[in-house]
């Protein structure tokens, strides 16, 4: 799956354990929740900062949505919303996609109105829809997935209406310590930038990995460095403005900083920004 943050199948029909790979032990519904609720408490932040706001009217795309959790919560703020993601959901829980959904949310106590909650399966550099359709757009953590995140930016400028809002976030990126995204079963930071594919994936196997987290690492993250994603954002910014746009760096575990693979990382070309620094976002109106 390559348009969604990474997610494992679960042992039972579950298509919202969003974090389930990264957390295969402690995983919480709960606390899932909560996460992608906070996700969406920083986009309305960040709107209401720069004085716009999603309408009741609003015909809203999410972009690489996954399990659909941050559509869902969204989907009582908007007319309706569209979750795409390149995984078929609904292929992959037999049709039940959106009844599990609802009943996750309801038992964790969230509402989710499914008469404007749809999903299609979508290539997310490839959208299926008309030029000039949608009110807004929004993606989380999903630009670190998609193969080609500059296409995927094109096509999200081109499908929203002029005036309409794109707000995009992700975190984590490549380069930074927890940028392979299977720290949880590799702890040392930086290794993926260190090793081939084979020795990482061996590393995962060696510490309660499975073949399938092995597998997916080759082939689940796109593997760009920051200097690809701020030319992605320049290349759009003739036919978008710029409302608010946010960069954070740092360690996932403030020790990282002086392990020994932060050294040799940088002694093999990578520079000290590129190595700290873990996300964006970025909240444009189409001109």
């Amino acid at each position: 799956m390559h348009n969604a943050r990474r997610e494992n199948p679960a042992p039972t029909l579950d298509p919202t354990n969003s974090n389930q790979a990264e957390n295969a032990v402690t995983y919480s519904e709960s606390s899932d929740l909560a996460d992608h609720s906070a996700d969406i408490k920083r986009m309305q932040d960040t709107m209401a900062v720069a004085g716009c706001a999603l309408a009741r009217t609003d015909l809203l795309l999410d972009v690489g949505g996954g399990a659909g959790m941050h559509s869902g919560m969204i989907a009582d703020m908007v007319g309706k919303i569209i979750c795409t993601d390149f995984t078929d959901q609904n292929t992959r829980f037999n049709g039940e996609f959106v009844k599990l959904l609802h009943e996750k949310f309801l038992r964790n106590g969230y509402a989710l109105p499914v008469k404007k909650f749809e999903f299609h399966a979508v290539d997310a550099m490839r959208l299926i829809y008309r030029n000039d359709l949608f009110d807004c757009a929004v993606s989380f953590n999903a630009f670190e997935h998609i193969p080609d995140p500059a296409q995927a930016l094109m096509e999200i400028v081109r499908v929203v209406k002029p005036g309409g809002l794109i707000y995009i976030s992700f975190d984590p990126i490549w380069t930074c310590d927890s940028g392979s995204h299977f720290q949880h079963r590799v702890g040392s930071p930086w290794l993926h930038l260190l090793t081939s594919d084979d020795e990482f994936a061996d590393a995962i196997l060696n510490n309660a990995g499975t073949q399938e987290e092995a597998n997916e690492y080759r082939h689940a993250m796109n593997r760009r460095r920051l200097a690809y994603y701020r030319e992605m954002f320049n290349d759009v910014a003739e036919q978008v403005e710029c409302l608010r746009q946010y960069e954070w760096s740092g360690c996932s575990q403030p020790e990282n900083r002086d392990h020994e693979n932060f050294a040799r990382c940088l002694r093999s070309g990578y520079s000290e920004e590129e190595l700290l620094f873990r996300g964006m976002t970025k909240l444009m109106r189409k001109k």
